[in-house]
């Protein structure tokens, strides 16, 4: 992706570029970037091949119906995955960005159905873990299905309270297209942005993202766009995500619940200064 800044942006900012470039020659000199070795086995493999193995499974569930699938890549995961409705892809952009998460499963209903059973493990969309060790079994539901299913909905829920109480730090929660509506920019910045943290997705990020918490350090808060005018256009991109990872896991802050993703977002520390 490339972001064209205009000539009275780059003028009304010469300043803050310049400081920045100064601060970057400074850094120690950035490393080849790594890949994964999960990336080089599938390097090997032909993105058509990839693909038509992630879908599989989803085509398969279909039978004879039609519908869109959507498949994205999960920086938490670590892995494709792929959603059978427009709601779950919208679940799966609030929990990316939720940086009290520390693990997703999104395909748990095998080891739900081992715990509580069959009947629960077909409703369980994803199984949450919070760095706190408490555990979700997060269930995504248009309002209309569970209003229809209203009569079946209290004994379920009775259920799976029961099933989940067996594990102490379990507990099941319903969302509904009300509760994701809540923030459509985060949602739409969310979806933007995923795409840089995809396209990243071969490479160990560490060292981009040790270079730009010594940036916000010494500069305390820089814009998007400036950061992706490093020396090396090469590594660039990668910087680019790695803000953007950075900031999916809180460990910096900016304002995207409030202004569109742009060359003008800004990002900054936080009280825990990063760390």
């Amino acid at each position: 992706m490339t972001i064209f800044l205009s000539q009275e942006y780059v003028k009304q900012d010469v300043g803050e570029l310049a400081l920045i470039f100064w601060v970057l020659r400074r850094l120690p000199p950035a490393e080849e970037p790594e890949m994964t070795q999960k990336a080089k086995t599938e390097s090997k493999a032909r993105p058509g091949t990839r693909l038509r193995g992630a879908l599989a499974e989803a085509y398969d569930s279909r039978g004879d119906l039609k519908s869109i699938l959507w498949l994205h890549y999960s920086p938490t995961a670590r892995e494709d995955v792929v959603f059978r409705s427009q709601l779950e892809y919208l679940h799966f952009l609030q929990i990316e960005w939720d940086s009290r998460i520390a693990s997703i499963n999104y395909r748990p209903q095998k080891r739900v159905a081992r715990v509580a059973g069959e009947v629960l493990g077909t409703i369980v969309d994803a199984e949450i873990t919070l760095h706190s060790g408490e555990i979700i079994w997060r269930e995504v539901k248009y309002k209309a299905d569970l209003e229809a299913g209203a009569a079946n909905r209290a004994n379920l829920q009775l259920l799976i309270q029961l099933q989940a109480a067996r594990d102490e730090n379990v507990r099941h929660e319903v969302v509904t297209e009300e509760q994701l509506y809540r923030s459509p920019m985060a949602l739409r910045n969310a979806h933007r942005a995923m795409a840089w943290l995809a396209g990243a997705r071969h490479f160990v990020l560490t060292d981009a993202e040790s270079q730009v918490l010594c940036l916000l350090r010494r500069l305390k808060a820089f814009e998007f766009g400036h950061v992706l005018k490093m020396d090396d256009p090469k590594l660039s991109a990668l910087l680019g995500a790695a803000v953007l990872n950075l900031a999916r896991r809180g460990r910096i802050h900016s304002d995207l619940d409030a202004h569109p993703f742009s060359g003008r977002t800004r990002f900054y520390l936080g009280d825990d200064d990063g760390n």
